[in-house]
């Protein structure tokens, strides 16, 4: 029948796929349903059939009410009613109303489920923000007479700076746009709503995107999976969401039943030993930061320090020439008092200003210094990036911050990349590919996206998911506030009640400013800190690829060529060391070093030296304090070259595991080794193993049950499989010889930590995913490599996680 109509008659057709769609809705195949309206729909606007037209979008709210996507559902009975309306039909029009007063019932019953006195939407007047706001103030309220009151309003959405104030009702409607300027808008409606003690509602989450914005913005775990309606109301528990979709999370208790775990999750919390702070957060969550820090700010740092700065003008000789400038620092700005303050804010940039060398290291993964002379950099970004040559690119004086100076940065501001990223999907997916390893569409990761990312640690890694990090929080410290908020929401909604973050060690001895900004505890999740030593630093060229050179620096005949090849290294040492002789706060916030950074051809490390050992011995004298050495992570490809890298990582391991393993100075202080990764050390597992060096270095291990932090999700972006055919993978071989395997995330943000990662199928986030990852994979293996039965006990890897922290909670019964 329905191909009889299409041929012969398109008006007919209307009618036959109309009559389809209901027929689906009626037997609940509502999927189905929609496609039969819109090709009905479809038909209608090809030969100008208002009447159809307007039907199926009414049929087509009717079916996405039925699946409880209720903003695509208004959205369509928006465009019925704007249909019948036009066609002037009175019938039509009541006809359109009835099938949508349902729908406004239906919502009303779902904002009542949440006890708010003021949810009934058809009794409250509405003030809207977005480019729907006109239809959905109209709509919405049957008591509103007149849509001519509401336009004068709603003018002052415009613009994120100009919300009056006056015209807020009983209930602000806030819808998703997607703008550079849709944090903004949210920020000063919440603002006015908690000074004027008015409720508001957000009309659908959104998707990701929403979601994170409301993280940060709520202080309150939003799903990024989920959609709905958001609430909030002042001074009465904050947010309340009710979703359309229920949230595909799954509870805690689901997971700790499937690990066999006899406690509840809250008597049992996880522990998260491995993690970098600037590799946390999702692509999303560093967009709203993005968005948050991208008006215009104070001048960071300097204003904590100083209430009068000044310029440099007096040391200049020509006032109007900056060329000086980078040479500023904090301490000259306070000497110089001969020219007015006003010119220093005058002439320093307020907004955040993105290189355009991090702009093109995040957008191309790439090193632009070794592709092109520096003259050609920034028509490269703009060419090959933005397609835009007219003056988006231009010389800044920004406050760095960070290191308390002024600088000057060839670049575009932020806000001007945002408003670029709405409007072009490319550059919108390269954005978030500049924060996380996506798809090259932005769109999550798959098989493809992981045969890119493996064995390239850099540029991969680093430097492309880090480049506009750094000038975030650079010119911007407040980011790291911005990110330890969503960082904490997503790990106590995933069990964690303790993590250690890596940061740069750089900023935690010699920027006090920076290390005040890093919270002992934040949403019920203990935070503690290491500082990170890069293994890259390594000067001499011997000793930054895999060699047969001795790099001992106990031995007399070495010493002063070793010292010199991790002179950087020793430097940090020495500044370490001053620090905490003269920082209480240090001593409590950072509890260990982190040996990081890409291992290929990078095996060795200085924490054996004498000066590490030696300084390890005081701190544990003290308090606990611990040294984790990034290791066996990714190996060289070659035999030969692989078994004397591993060798090397030997060496010093054998050397701190006889010091601190074997005598046990210190034993009543949590083990001080932990080993990063370690993954690669699977392989010599029931292996005829012919290298004394890693034999003695395996035996210590095991005896000494150092940690070893394996990262199930990290080796699926950055490691070649390692695991060979039959074999179970490396973590589990570890895990059933006796070693002390625990579970980390590494940096979940940068890959999504989320288990399963099927977009509809319920999820874990965090931790608690990378445990649901391993009970998964740990199931597939019941034998150990020798035949013998095997099981996972993750009660006790957990407990050993725990017992893993360069860090003991305070005895309360030592204290009086």
């Amino acid at each position: 029948c329905l191909q009889f109509e299409l041929s012969y008659d398109k008006a007919n057709a209307v009618g036959t796929w109309g009559n389809m769609g209901l027929a689906c809705q009626y037997l609940g195949r509502y999927q189905d349903a929609l496609s039969h309206h819109e090709e009905c729909r479809k038909i209608a606007e090809e030969i100008r059939d208002k009447l159809g037209e307007g039907r199926a979008h009414g049929n087509m709210g009717l079916a996405y009410q039925s699946l409880g996507q209720y903003w695509e559902a208004f959205t369509h009975y928006e465009m019925c009613i704007e249909i019948m309306k036009e066609l002037g039909d009175e019938s039509w029009q009541r006809w359109a109303c009835d099938i949508t007063l349902p729908f406004f019932r239906e919502l009303s019953s779902m904002m009542a489920s949440v006890r708010a006195p003021w949810a009934e939407l058809n009794q409250r007047r509405i003030v809207c923000a977005g480019r729907r706001a006109p239809g959905i103030a109209q709509y919405m309220s049957p008591n509103v007479q007149s849509l001519e009151d509401y336009n004068e309003s709603l003018a002052g959405f415009t613009s994120p700076w100009d919300v009056p104030e006056e015209l807020f009702a009983d209930l602000v409607l806030v819808y998703p746009d997607e703008s550079p300027n849709s944090y903004e808008t949210l920020k000063k409606v919440l603002h006015v709503s908690q000074q004027r003690e008015k409720p508001f509602m957000i009309w659908d989450v959104g998707g990701p995107q929403w979601a994170a914005r409301l993280s940060l913005l709520f202080q309150k775990w939003v799903d990024p999976r989920a959609r709905g309606v958001t609430f909030y109301k002042p001074g009465e528990g904050g947010v309340y969401d009710v979703m359309s979709h229920p949230s595909p999370g799954v509870p805690l208790q689901t997971l700790w039943t499937t690990l066999g775990l006899p406690a509840n999750p809250s008597d049992l919390p996880l522990t998260d030993l491995h993690a970098h702070l600037l590799g946390m957060g999702t692509a999303e969550e560093w967009i709203a930061i993005l968005e948050a820090v991208s008006v215009e700010q104070p001048l960071g740092e300097i204003e904590v320090y100083s209430r009068d700065p000044t310029t440099l003008q007096a040391q200049t000789s020509d006032p109007n020439s900056r060329r000086e400038w980078s040479s500023i620092t904090f301490q000259s700005l306070q000497k110089a008092n001969a020219a007015p303050k006003s010119l220093f804010y005058e002439e320093v940039e307020r907004r955040l200003v993105l290189s355009g060398t991090s702009l093109y290291n995040a957008f191309t993964q790439s090193n632009i210094s070794e592709l092109a002379p520096r003259s050609d950099q920034d028509r490269t970004v703009q060419q090959l990036i933005f397609e835009d040559t007219g003056g988006t690119f231009k010389w800044y004086h920004i406050w760095d911050a960070r290191s308390q100076r002024v600088a000057k940065r060839y670049g575009m501001r932020a806000s001007k990349l945002l408003k670029i990223a709405y409007k072009k999907p490319l550059v919108m997916a390269s954005l978030r590919n500049a924060f996380a390893m996506l798809d090259q569409d932005g769109k999550p990761p798959n098989p493809a996206t992981h045969r890119i990312t493996r064995d390239n640690f850099t540029p991969q890694f680093y430097p492309a998911r880090f480049a506009l990090k750094d000038d975030m929080y650079g010119q911007f410290p407040t980011v790291l506030e911005h990110l330890i908020e969503v960082i904490t929401l997503r790990y106590r909604i995933s069990g964690v009640g303790y993590a250690e973050l890596s940061v740069g060690g750089g900023d935690l001895f010699e920027r006090p400013h920076i290390l005040r900004r890093l919270p002992l505890e934040r949403h019920g999740v203990q935070l503690r800190y290491l500082a990170m030593f890069g293994r890259h630093q390594v000067q001499e060229s011997e000793f930054s690829r895999p060699s047969f050179n001795d790099y001992s620096a106990d031995q007399e005949c070495n010493r002063a060529k070793v010292e010199h090849a991790f002179r950087d290294h020793l430097a940090m040492l020495r500044k370490a060391e001053s620090a905490y002789s003269a920082d209480p706060t240090l001593q409590e916030k950072v509890v260990g070093f982190d040996y990081a950074s890409n291992e290929k051809d990078h095996p060795y490390c200085p924490f054996h030296f004498p000066q590490f050992m030696k300084f390890l011995h005081t701190r544990l004298k003290q308090a606990p304090f611990g040294f984790r050495i990034h290791s066996a992570e990714r190996l060289p490809a070659n035999a030969k070259d692989e078994c004397r890298h591993v060798e090397i990582i030997s060496l010093t391991l054998e050397e701190l595991l006889k010091e601190f393993g074997e005598s046990r100075q210190h034993r009543d202080r949590p083990f001080p080794i932990r080993i990063g990764h370690g993954i690669g050390f699977g392989r010599y597992v029931g292996a005829d193993v012919s290298s004394d060096q890693i034999r003695r270095a395996l035996a210590l291990l095991k005896a000494c049950h150092a940690p070893i932090e394996a990262c199930l999700t990290s080796n699926t972006f950055l490691v070649p499989d390692p695991r060979e055919a039959g074999h179970a993978p490396q973590w589990i071989r570890l895990l059933q010889d006796g070693y002390n395997v625990i579970l980390a995330t590494d940096d979940d943000g940068i890959w999504p930590c989320e288990h399963p990662q099927h977009p509809d199928t319920p999820h874990y986030f965090s931790l608690a995913a990378e445990y649901a990852r391993a009970h998964e994979e740990a199931k597939k293996y019941p034998n150990k490599w020798n035949g013998e039965e095997w099981t996972a006990n993750f009660a006790d890897m957990i407990a050993r996680s725990r017992e893993a922290r360069f860090f003991r909670d305070p005895d309360p019964d030592a204290t009086s």
